[in-house]
Order: C-alpha cells, then structure tokens, then sequence
C-alpha cells in the first residue's frame, strides 16, 4: 500500500503578547478567527474550530502530516499577526506572545460549547469548518 493516511487533532491556544486584550470587538474577532482558518487551510491543516476571547485563541485543527507543529504555530499567528496591524492605527502595536501550549484534540467534535469560555462562564462563538 504505497499511501500514508495520518489523524492528528490538535488544540492549540497561543494570547497576545502580555495578554493585552487586543481582541475584545466580537466582529474583528470573527473575521481574524476566519483569516486564521484560511492560512491553516493553505498549509493542508483543516481547522475544525476556531474561537477565543479578548486575549487568547484556541485552535482545534487537524495536523498535516507534511506540516511540523512549529509551521502550524507559525501559519496560525504570522500573517493572521500582520493582518491584524492593518485593522487600523489601534493595532499597530498587536503582538501574539512567544509561545503557545497545545494538547492532543479530541477525534470528534461534540456538540455543546465551543472550547472557550469568558471569566462569566459564557461561550465564544467560533468559525467552524468542515
């Protein structure tokens, strides 16, 4: 069998840098979470869901087998980074942090809440794909 068939969900969540909540407009939220499934989709790693509050993202998606978790991490954050600083003067200073922590994803998706939720226990609506 000369093919290769590979599985792998991810749950990544990555904040801005020193948590500044850069992101606290629900509708710029939206259309950066819909920026970011379009580049993980140019990289072959088909996001499943995408949602976040004003200082951080998570990110359920599936890992290439051709992509290193490194270039997901890279593909989520550097051009969804530069995207973000031509929302407007306010953004010019929109930082992600350094780092980031990702868990292995569950194979389905639930259904129920999204993978975040505010301080006051409500959900974030995320883009969903697939």
């Amino acid at each position: 069998m000369p093919q290769s068939l590979a599985r792998v969900v991810l749950h990544v969540v990555f904040s801005t840098k020193n948590r500044v909540p850069f992101l606290k407009d629900p509708e710029l939220r939206a259309r950066l979470h819909a920026y970011m499934a379009g580049a993980l989709q140019a990289i072959g790693c088909g996001p499943i869901l995408i949602n976040g509050v004003e200082d951080h993202v998570h990110i359920l998606c599936n890992l290439s087998r051709t992509v290193t978790i490194a270039g997901l991490v890279e593909a989520a954050k550097g051009s969804p980074s530069k995207w973000m600083k031509e929302q407007g003067a306010s953004y010019r200073d929109f930082y992600w942090q350094g780092g980031y922590v990702i868990f292995r994803g569950p194979i389905e998706r639930r259904s129920g809440p999204g993978l975040c939720r505010d301080a006051g226990g409500a959900s974030s609506r995320g883009v969903i794909s697939g």
